[in-house]
C-alpha cells in the first residue's frame, strides 16, 4: 500500500453548517489519507469526523477591521502549523481561509461554496472580491460546487478555467432514509398532523426565510390547516418571530431551532421550500429529495436550478413558476430586508406553487418518485472519487 497522503482541512469553524458536513464526509470516506482539521474556532461538533482537530482559538467577526486582524492572526498561526505538519495538500473552506491557503501553501486546494459577488456585497466594500482577483490564480486547484460558480470565477474574476473543477456536493440517500424513520419527539409532532411546509437553514439574510413566511400567509388562505416549520437558528430569529406575529401566524409557523436529525422532520413534511437569495449548491434540496419530499425552490444564483433542472445553464433564470419533474423553480428574490408586509409578486408565485402541491396529491406523488431517482445522480462515491483525483 502506498504511503498515506496527509491532508489539512482549513475551516473557519466546526459547528453545524453545510461546510462542516462536507468536511465530515471527506474525513470519514477519503481512503489512505491522514486527515487534520485546523479550525479558527471549534464549537459543538454536530458531525462525526475521522481526523485530528486543531483549534486556533481565533474569534470570528463581520467587522472589516476585526476581520483584517483575524486574517493576520490566522496567517501567522497557520504558517506555523504548516511548517510543523508538512501536509501533501491543504483544502480550505471560507473566504479568509482561502486567501491564507493560497498565500502560504504550495499545494493549496480552495473551495468556493457560495457566489462571491452576492455573498460579499454587504461587507468590506468588496475587499474580498479584490483579493479573489489578485490571488485565486495562485491556487494549485479550485473546487466549486456548481457550474454557476465556475462561470462567475472565470467571467467576473478572470480565474483560469483549467484550474477549476466542479464537484457537486453529495448525500447518502440510504443513510438519510434510515435516520428519517426515527420518531419525532412528541413536542414537535403536532404540525405534521396537517399539511406541512418545511424549510431548513440558518436564519441569515442569504436564506430569505421572511419571503417564505409572507408567502405562507397567502397559503393559509387557500389551505387553512397548513403549517410551516422552520429548522435552523441565527441572528434573524427575533425578526422572523416579529414578522410572524405581525402577520397573525402564531401557532401556524413553528421555529424549531437547529435539529441534529432534520430528516425525521423532512420525511413527515408535505412540501420543502427554499426561498434563498443565493446559494452555492443547496445540499438541503438533495436531502429533501432523498426523503421523497417535493421541492419548491427559488431560482437563485446558483445551485438549485442545476439540481432541479439538469439542463439549466449558468445564465439560466426563470421569471415564472416552472413545473419540472424534479421540483418547481420560482423566480429569485432580490430584496435583502423584510420590507413591507404586503406580498411581493415573487412571493405570490411562491405561495401559488406551494398551494398547487398541497392541493394536488397526484402531482406530489409523481414528483416524489422523480426526486428519489434524481438524488442518485449525486452519490457519495462520485463525490469522494472526484476528490481523490485531485491528489
Amino acid at each position: 500500500m502506498s504511503t498515506p497522503k496527509k491532508i489539512i482541512f482549513l475551516v473557519p469553524i466546526l459547528a453545524g453548517g453545510g461546510g462542516e458536513k462536507v468536511v465530515s464526509d471527506l474525513t470519514l470516506h477519503l481512503p489512505n489519507t491522514e486527515k487534520v482539521i485546523v479550525a479558527f474556532q471549534v464549537h459543538d461538533n454536530h458531525f462525526d469526523y475521522q481526523a485530528r482537530v486543531i483549534s486556533l482559538h481565533i474569534g470570528l467577526s463581520t467587522n472589516p477591521l476585526a476581520k483584517a486582524l483575524i486574517f493576520l492572526k490566522g496567517l501567522f498561526a497557520f504558517s506555523n502549523i504548516l511548517a510543523k505538519e508538512k501536509p501533501d495538500a491543504v483544502i480550505s473552506f471560507g473566504s479568509l481561509q482561502n486567501i491564507i491557503n493560497v498565500l502560504v501553501s504550495k499545494n493549496s486546494i480552495i473551495r468556493v461554496d457560495n457566489p462571491i459577488v452576492a455573498s460579499h456585497q454587504d461587507s468590506g466594500g468588496g475587499f474580498y472580491p479584490l483579493l479573489v482577483r489578485l490571488f485565486f490564480n495562485r491556487a494549485k486547484h479550485i473546487v466549486v460546487v456548481s457550474a454557476g460558480l465556475k462561470a462567475e470565477l472565470v467571467e467576473t474574476f478572470h480565474v483560469k478555467a483549467e484550474k477549476i473543477t466542479i464537484i457537486y456536493n453529495a448525500v447518502d440517500p440510504q443513510r438519510i432514509r434510515e435516520l428519517a424513520e426515527q420518531p419525532i419527539d412528541p413536542q414537535y409532532q403536532e404540525p405534521f398532523k396537517h399539511p406541512a411546509v418545511i424549510t431548513i437553514g440558518k436564519m441569515i439574510k442569504q436564506k430569505g426565510q421572511w419571503h417564505l413566511v409572507k408567502a405562507f400567509a397567502e397559503v393559509k388562505k387557500e389551505v387553512p390547516d397548513a403549517e410551516l416549520v422552520i429548522l435552523g437558528d441565527g441572528p434573524l430569529r427575533k425578526d422572523l418571530q416579529g414578522l410572524i406575529e405581525k402577520l397573525g401566524l402564531q401557532g401556524s409557523v413553528h421555529l424549531l431551532g437547529w435539529q441534529k436529525n432534520p430528516y425525521q422532520f423532512l420525511a413527515r413534511s408535505t412540501v420543502f421550500a427554499l426561498p434563498s437569495l443565493w446559494e452555492g449548491f443547496a445540499i438541503v434540496v438533495l436531502e429533501a429529495m432523498a426523503c421523497g419530499v417535493p421541492v419548491v425552490a427559488s431560482d437563485c444564483d446558483f445551485g438549485p436550478k442545476e439540481i432541479i433542472n439538469s439542463a439549466a445553464g449558468a445564465g439560466y433564470a426563470t421569471s415564472k413558476a416552472e413545473y419540472l419533474p424534479n421540483g418547481i423553480l420560482v423566480p429569485s428574490f432580490k430584496e435583502k430586508d423584510f420590507g413591507t408586509l404586503e406580498n411581493l409578486p415573487n412571493e405570490k408565485i411562491l405561495a401559488d406553487s406551494i398551494v398547487q402541491l398541497l392541493k394536488n396529491p397526484e402531482l406530489r406523488q409523481k414528483m416524489s418518485q422523480a426526486v428519489q431517482q434524481r438524488v442518485n445522480d449525486f452519490s457519495l462515491k462520485s463525490f469522494i472519487d472526484a476528490h481523490q483525483r485531485l491528489y
